[in-house]
């Protein structure tokens, strides 16, 4: 399954096979979604099912005690670690006594596309909406296909309740332009078919989109001291959540490395792990054994993943030399998991059999901005005058040129 590496001129012939093999291209699919939403837009729309509130009170009856407790633990812990992180309004009173600065204020409509059949669902969903009503976005939209009980419940813990049963383009098109007695959204999240996510890039003129992301490739660097089985598990657990992404280990241990592949052998014999996480590990997982781990940073900066694990003894001195990462978790205790839940990382994915697709939630997701701009009495700067004179600006030049005399005066 895993393959073994030992050669250092192998080890990077690999590493760059799988950084520079084809991205999927979302054109294949671009026609259909575009016609499809040239057919919403053309023809009168009517609204798709909603949840009625007999359905959302009646969830909170089929759910456990306990799980609703750990659906609002969840929730309070993503709002205490979403919270510091808010943008704040920022005012500046520069020696030239101009005044300038920037506030922040939140969307007032927001919509989550939540994909229930595979992947981390109810993971999904409250990372979109703790981190939209923590930013204090007034009306939450949840569409997805299908319902339980837990999805309702934890909605409703967020304060959302305008749930539409939609899923695919339609879905998308329905929250970008609004269908009848529903009202457009300013921006959308959530990952979904490929299908939608082109469908998203497609309203990113319209609405805000979170960022689609290409690929979510894991690299771990592991000294002598890390745990084998560990490992195994997060590229395991990697490998399930993204089937078309890499997994690679590099270590200085050959022992280790021939542990970890014996312990994802021995997890795949005994779990019930789906054939496409093996396909995924065989054809995109590897084990590099190293001679020198202090010296991989260049090959970490190459291979540029997505999520970067360091299992080391001294994990901070390979940091300060890793350029190309998005998520670094740091030390023997810090598998990428937490990051989903506990550090603030707003990754979204789906699986579909082999495919997966995913996004990445950030704050501009759901905040506007204004620049705040005080000139006061300052004077243009002479070359501003120039240079709108160069370029035949003369309505510019003429509205500097009164600010000039209104200082005169």
């Amino acid at each position: 399954m895993l393959r073994l590496i030992t050669q250092s001129g192998d080890i990077v012939q690999e590493l760059r096979r799988l950084h520079h093999r084809p991205v999927p291209s979302p054109w294949p699919v671009m026609a259909k979604v575009v016609a499809a939403m040239e057919h919403w837009a053309t023809v009168s729309q009517d609204a798709p099912p909603r949840v009625s509130g007999a359905e959302l009170d009646a969830a909170y009856q089929r759910i456990s005690q306990e799980k609703l407790s750990v659906i609002r633990q969840a929730c309070n812990i993503l709002e205490q670690i979403y919270r510091p992180q808010l943008p704040k309004a920022k005012v500046r009173f520069p020696e030239d006594g101009t005044v300038r600065g920037q506030r922040f204020y939140a969307v007032r409509r927001a919509g989550f596309y939540l994909e229930t059949k595979r992947g981390d669902a109810l993971g999904n969903l409250l990372r979109q909406g703790m981190l939209a009503k923590t930013m204090g976005v007034g009306e939450r939209v949840l569409v997805t296909e299908t319902i339980s009980p837990t999805i309702l419940v934890a909605a409703q813990e967020m304060g959302i309740e305008e749930i539409y049963l939609a899923a695919g383009v339609p879905a998308i098109a329905m929250l970008t332009w609004g269908a009848k007695n529903i009202a457009p959204v300013e921006s959308i999240t959530g990952a979904g078919s490929p299908e939608v996510m082109a469908a998203k890039q497609l309203v990113s003129g319209v609405v805000t989109i979170d960022q689609t992301l290409a690929r979510t490739n894991l690299m771990v660097l592991a000294d002598s001291e890390a745990n084998g089985q560990w490992l195994a598990l997060d590229l395991l657990a990697h490998a399930e959540q993204y089937p078309n992404a890499s997994a690679v280990l590099l270590t200085n241990r050959l022992d280790l490395g021939e542990e970890v592949i014996q312990s994802v052998n021995r997890y795949c014999r005994e779990q019930e792990h789906s054939v496409h996480t093996e396909k995924a590990l065989a054809h995109y997982g590897l084990v590099a054994i190293v001679e020198d781990l202090e010296a991989c940073g260049n090959w970490v900066n190459e291979f540029g993943p997505h999520i970067l694990l360091l299992a080391m003894e001294d994990p901070w001195a390979m940091v300060e030399k890793v350029q190309r990462a998005r998520e670094i978790y740091i030390g023997y205790h810090s598998p990428s998991i937490l990051g989903h839940y506990l550090s603030g990382a707003t990754r979204l994915q789906t699986q579909d059999g082999a495919m997966a697709t995913a996004s990445e939630l950030a704050f501009h997701c759901f905040l506007r901005s204004s620049q705040l701009l005080d000139y006061g009495n300052t004077l243009p700067p002479p070359w501003l005058k120039d240079l709108v004179n160069w370029q035949g600006l003369t309505a510019i030049e003429e509205r500097l040129g009164q600010l000039e005399r209104l200082n005169e005066d």
